[in-house]
């Protein structure tokens, strides 16, 4: 396209010339003066002087133009972060026909208080199987009936624990938790730790497979506790 634009404009080119030519040879010849060829050359004259204007109108707005999109270019190349709002329907969610899972809520079996646990339903039967172990080795399963009411020490940060009503002969679904064990070896170093003004005291909180704003969004009373109890920083 931009090749057949350059063969028109010059054969056009090569034809005003023409013109041009064999009309300054009719006007500088007293004997070819005639009433048409001052016609011809006022009409050459006018649309000379309207193709120059028109060229240099054309000329400024392409330069404007480009001006225009340089600036953006400019904007769009230095480092701006997101000024969304949490609730923008652009960061909806389009998913159609999606399946809502069934959150078993409802169902407490148990406290966990003190790197202790308790079970708090007296007409339950409740088995509590700790996993202990480190690291990609093998995990011991450990399992300890619970009786009501009676504390049991964590023994692992990760247990479940499997209830049956023994009045209903219901058995409830195998239930997974994630706690903080009593460790007594982590008490013994910390209580042994001398304290000096070289310390650290800045702790990094870092939440895996979640984006800042998606932070922001699904957890606000988990980004509110941090940023104003804890008085934390959000880094960005």
């Amino acid at each position: 396209m931009y090749r057949y634009l350059i063969h028109l404009f010059k054969k056009f080119s090569c034809l005003l010339r023409y013109i041009i030519k064999q009309s300054i040879y009719v006007l500088f010849i007293p004997n070819n003066w005639n009433y048409k060829s001052i016609i011809t050359y006022i009409i050459l004259v006018l649309f000379s002087i309207i193709v120059f204007i028109y060229n240099q109108w054309n000329s400024n707005i392409i330069s404007n133009l480009l001006s225009k999109s340089v600036t953006v270019e400019n904007e769009i190349i230095q480092c701006h972060f997101p000024r969304l709002s949490l609730n923008s329907n652009t960061l909806d969610f389009t998913i159609s026909n999606a399946l809502q899972p069934i959150c078993r809520s409802w169902f407490y079996p148990i406290v966990i208080d003190n790197y202790n646990i308790r079970l708090i339903l007296p007409h339950l039967n409740c088995t509590v199987t700790f996993y202990i172990g480190e690291g990609d080795k093998e995990y011991e399963q450990v399992p300890i009936k619970l009786f009501y009411d009676l504390n049991i020490l964590l023994l692992s940060d990760y247990f479940t624990v499997q209830c049956i009503d023994n009045t209903r002969q219901k058995f409830y679904p195998n239930l997974p938790y994630a706690s903080i064990h009593y460790n007594q070896n982590v008490r013994k170093r910390l209580a042994n730790l001398k304290k000096n003004e070289d310390d650290f005291n800045v702790l990094i909180l870092g939440l895996d497979s979640v984006s800042r704003l998606q932070f922001e969004r699904m957890l606000p009373k988990t980004f509110n506790y941090i940023t104003n109890e804890l008085n934390g920083i959000v880094l960005k």
